[in-house]
């Protein structure tokens, strides 16, 4: 008896330690892995040992990172999943790990973006009436789907003051009209969503795309760099929405940011690096590349961008 106590207690340990590296804290709870950032901060994946992040023997789980803040007095929780399907007891679980670790805080949502992948799990929540919801007004303001007495809609230079602990609003339009990332005050912590990607491109879908985007990425770095804000660029993390597309990068960091920033040059200067890429949609059929970054785009809005300044291309095949 002794000896299966010791084994279990050694498995335990070893599941701990494998669920993301070097983190103090890393728990199963459904189809949910929570795992603790800093103190007070969660990564929620949802994904589980039965079923992994990533390309898997198949089928893949492209699973969503959702991130639980805490204060002295609110809770943030940042996104909502997918809508899981391949377990029964999805929205218990994600109550039960947001009520759990919340305590008796006020609890307040947000999403970063409106789509699927990220409000898939409103359900869980949508009839709670201890559930606030805090939601930006490009992409949600006309969004019947939230409880109107219990939301709140809000433009970019929103703070969040969960007690001892703030979050500002930054509007990073581009992967669509309303997506927005939250700065973590004091703890070099950016939630991004899908607004720059995760580590392996972000996708824009339209000409007019990118044009938001080249503002969009342009308003994040200028608050990250702006020193009233008291961002340590160099220690700086990003924590997109989809982490396990970031491979085997240790983290993103501004680097990240100013590749990214380098590929709208590019595309800007017509001198953009591309190869195809088939995501399934005409719209987004190339990845331009500088450095680490990707912009997954359209060569046709490529070529349509070059002819608007005057330099031809011809067609991108």
């Amino acid at each position: 008896m002794k000896r299966s106590v010791l084994l279990l207690a050694a498995f335990a340990m070893l599941f701990l330690s494998s669920c993301h590296e070097d983190v103090p804290q890393c728990f199963e709870e459904g189809p949910y892995t929570v795992t603790t950032l800093q103190k007070g901060i969660y990564d929620i994946e949802d994904s589980n040992s039965s079923n992994p992040a990533g390309v898997q023997e198949g089928g893949m789980n492209n699973c969503s990172n959702m991130y639980l803040v805490l204060g002295k007095k609110k809770a943030l929780l940042i996104d909502l999943s997918n809508d899981i399907k391949w377990a029964d007891n999805a929205a218990e679980s994600l109550r039960k790990v947001f009520y759990d670790l919340a305590g008796k805080r006020e609890k307040i949502i947000t999403i970063t973006h409106a789509h699927g992948d990220h409000t898939g799990m409103l359900h869980a929540f949508a009839d709670d009436p201890e559930i606030s919801f805090v939601l930006s007004r490009k992409d949600f303001g006309n969004d019947k789907r939230f409880p109107q007495e219990r939301t709140t809609i809000i433009d970019g230079g929103y703070v969040f003051d969960l007690g001892g602990v703030k979050l500002d609003a930054i509007d990073v339009q581009g992967h669509t009209p309303g997506s927005m990332a939250f700065y973590v005050e004091g703890r070099n912590a950016v939630f991004t969503g899908d607004a720059v990607g995760s580590g392996s491109g972000v996708w824009i879908f339209s000409f007019d795309g990118f044009k938001q985007f080249e503002k969009g990425l342009a308003n994040l770095i200028s608050f990250l760099e702006e020193p009233a804000n008291g961002v340590n660029l160099d220690d700086l993390t990003v924590y997109g929405a989809h982490a396990w597309q970031k491979g085997e990068k240790p983290k993103l960091g501004m680097q990240y940011l100013y590749d990214m920033q380098g590929v709208v040059d590019d595309i800007n200067a017509a001198k953009a690096q591309w190869e195809p890429y088939n995501a399934g949609f005409p719209m987004l059929n190339a990845n331009f590349k500088h450095g680490e970054s990707v912009i997954t785009w359209s060569t046709d809005s490529y070529a349509r961008l070059c002819a608007e300044k005057g330099i031809e291309i011809g067609i991108l095949e």
